[in-house]
């Protein structure tokens, strides 16, 4: 599979002309298309070095910077002549791209012909994954990540980057020609704060420029989602960064090494030069020496671009049963409300083909006042199959607004809520849904933009007809009366703060699905509800109900999914089973070491003490005996067999004389006391294991014998 053409760039240069380009087995290859009699007609093609990468698993990003050119076929000099000439927009765009250029991925660079980044400077770029490319103004940004060379003194880590050409940058003098003279770049912050941050730095997509009123304030926001390294916890985080931020960042300090040794530092203002590098330049091939040689050396800014609400992130989540990682996302921006608020609504797609839908309520100031809400999680592929793209689409056609969902081998279409699952006005509101609201007329939850499309008539929406509550769930119009058990039956999905509801994937597609399968239909379309459902890592959430239910599991009214535009949709509520809070689990677990501890000493001791006890009727003289090579032997011991008492009389001692004794201890040693042979004196052997007292009388100096065994 890797050697086929793998497609990676399509761009359109003007109204009528077209580029691809693609992997072309490991030579990578672009065309240039001309639409003409109504087809694409080839007219040339080009090697795509620096284009497309070559190998289809290298990351790379691309973006079209398209500039309107008002082109007046009349002079200007004479507008007063007749009539004014129609005006005429024509589009002329340059093509940036972020890949490698060579076979092994060691070469990456950021690309507009004739322009690279230098090539083995680390400082601009260092084994990068590049993420995406946007145009903005004056300014073309470039995501990805890569290994910190500001950290490498004190180890490896990978940080998540911004970086920023000018457009206009056309290189400079003489060895510059062909080298970027406005490249800067900046570490992107998405971290939980406090006295020791714990960082998300592996950048895995970020969106477009999204505008919006974000409390009170107009902003033009990027969405990015992070996640942890794979040899960490699973973790996974959204962040969003303001663009103005981004250019404050820009136009801070720099930061710089003086020496191999040394820590990075940020560079004094008096040591910038004049004209400030990185700023855009009518003619980039004047600028001074000074410049481009500062420039070159010195690419980090030394602060972070800030997450724009709070410092933090947006949502987090983290999973250590089942681990899986937000791959992509997609945002719908601004969808409005009946009270007039707008919201965006971000869909994140996961390594395990799951899409989660995201509704953005925060405020700047203060993100724990009102945090984003997590509506739904839908099951769209298989756990094993990655989600490689998601798209919100206007659908013209059925005036409401669909979710594309891409892999490898498949496109699929969804829509974006499931607003008549919602059966009552609670259920509805408690969606907290922006896309869905509670039609008092009809008594309905439809789908409000699709609503207003349909009707052209309808210039503004009536809060006190369509009712709607984002941000706490619940309003005042549909009564008091309500049964929380009722609610959680009814058909749909609730999830507060951020807790996970699940929906299922389709048996089979419905009429909105594009299927484009590389291997059989059947691989793609096994995907089943509750009943029978293939997937290893999916929660049935309607056994422990239908376990604990004496009701028939074909009652649809008992039962907890049902089926809603091609997707299964699962209850969420009082099946997700028992949770045990963090004090609880730690008074368990304590409460269980003690009780160990206790009964082990307990069982020890009395062990030890029935063993002690038989062990001496056995042996109680056993004498551990140390061999020359200082280990116990212990089957060489002493043991005492018997004990020979003789009586001692002191009248049959003979004392020998004087001279005798000094004759005797020349010769033969100082003289000892002579004892009887056992023949002529009263002696007895006791047997030491039957010791008997009246055996001992009449005895008196007691001599030992021993035996060695």
């Amino acid at each position: 599979a890797e050697c086929q053409n793998h497609i990676r760039i399509i761009a359109k240069l003007d109204q009528k002309k077209l580029l691809i380009c693609g992997t072309h087995a490991y030579r990578p290859k672009c065309r240039h298309y001309k639409f003409q009699e109504g087809r694409y007609i080839q007219e040339k093609e080009l090697e795509g070095i620096g284009l497309s990468p070559f190998d289809p698993y290298h990351n790379s990003s691309y973006v079209m910077s398209g500039e309107l050119l008002n082109i007046i076929l009349s002079n200007l000099h004479h507008h007063q002549k007749s009539e004014a000439a129609p005006l005429q927009l024509q589009t002329r765009g340059e093509l940036y791209t972020a890949t490698v250029s060579d076979f092994s991925g060691s070469d990456p660079l950021i690309y507009k012909e004739p322009l690279r980044t230098a090539q083995s400077d680390f400082k601009q770029l260092n084994s990068p994954d590049f993420v995406n490319t946007v145009a903005d103004g004056d300014y073309i940004y470039f995501f990805f990540r890569e290994q910190a060379v500001e950290y490498i003194n004190c180890g490896k880590s990978v940080y998540s980057r911004v970086a920023r050409v000018c457009r206009s940058d056309a290189g400079g003098p003489n060895k510059y020609k062909n080298s970027w003279t406005t490249f800067l770049k900046s570490r992107l912050n998405c971290s939980l704060p406090g006295e020791y941050p714990f960082y998300f730095d592996h950048l895995q997509a970020t969106s477009d420029i999204v505008s919006g009123s974000y409390g009170g304030q107009a902003s033009r926001l990027v969405y990015a989602v992070f996640t942890t390294p794979k040899n960490s916890i699973s973790g996974n985080a959204i962040c969003a960064f303001r663009l103005r931020d981004l250019l404050d960042t820009f136009e801070g300090a720099f930061k710089e090494q003086e020496t191999a040794n040394s820590n990075w530092l940020p560079v004094p203002k008096i040591k910038e030069p004049s004209p400030r590098p990185g700023r855009c330049a009518e003619d980039s091939k004047s600028l001074p020496e000074s410049t481009l040689s500062f420039a070159r050396g010195h690419t980090i800014m030394d602060e972070a671009v800030p997450s724009f609400f709070g410092g933090q992130p947006l949502f987090v989540k983290a999973n250590l049963v089942r681990p899986s990682q937000f791959r992509v996302l997609s945002v719908d921006p601004q969808v409005r409300t009946s009270d007039g608020q707008a919201y965006d609504v971000v869909f994140v797609g996961t390594t395990k083909g799951r899409v989660l839908k995201i509704i953005n309520t925060a405020d700047p100031t203060n993100l724990r006042s009102s945090p984003p809400t997590l509506i739904e999680e839908i099951i769209v592929l298989s756990p094993d199959v990655p989600i490689e793209r998601l798209k919100v689409v206007k659908n013209s056609m059925e005036h409401a607004s669909k979710l594309v969902v891409m892999s490898r081998g498949a496109v699929r279409s969804i829509p974006v809520a499931r607003c008549s699952a919602a059966k009552s006005c609670h259920s509805c509101v408690a969606l907290q849904d922006p896309y869905c609201a509670w039609d008092l007329s009809r008594g309905l939850c439809i789908h409000l933009q699709s609503h207003l499309e349909l009707d052209s008539e309808i210039k503004s929406v009536d809060s006190a007809s369509f009712l709607q509550n984002v941000i706490e769930g619940k309003h005042k119009q549909c009564g008091t009366n309500f049964n929380e058990n009722e609610h959680h039956r009814d058909d749909l999905i609730t999830s507060k703060g951020h807790n996970d509801a699940m929906v299922g994937s389709p048996e089979e597609p419905s009429s909105s699905q594009v299927l484009l399968d590389q291997q059989k239909a059947s691989d793609h379309l096994e995907t089943r509800g509750p009943e029978g459902n293939p997937y290893n890592d999916h929660v049935d959430l309607s056994s422990s109900s239908s376990s604990s239910s004496s009701s028939s599991s074909s009652d649809s009214s008992s039962s907890p999914s049902s089926k809603r535009d091609g997707v299964t949709i699962f209850q969420h509520g009082e099946t997700l089973g028992s949770h045990y809070s963090t004090e609880e689990l730690s008074m368990a677990v304590a409460t269980s070491c003690v009780c160990a501890l206790i009964v082990g000493f307990v069982s020890g001791f009395l062990l030890a003490r029935r063993c002690s006890c038989s062990r001496g009727e056995e042996n109680p003289y056993h004498v551990p005996y140390l061999n020359q090579s200082g280990y116990q032997d212990d089957q060489i011991y002493a043991k005492v067999d018997d004990m020979t008492y003789y009586p001692v009389n002191n009248m049959l001692v003979s004392l020998p004389n004087t001279n005798s004794t000094t004759h005797s201890t020349a010769h033969h040693g100082p003289a000892l006391p002579s004892i009887p042979p056992p023949n002529s004196l009263g002696s007895k052997t006791l047997s030491f294991n039957h010791p008997r007292p009246s055996d001992f009388q009449g005895f008196g100096t007691v001599h030992r014998s021993q035996k060695i065994f």
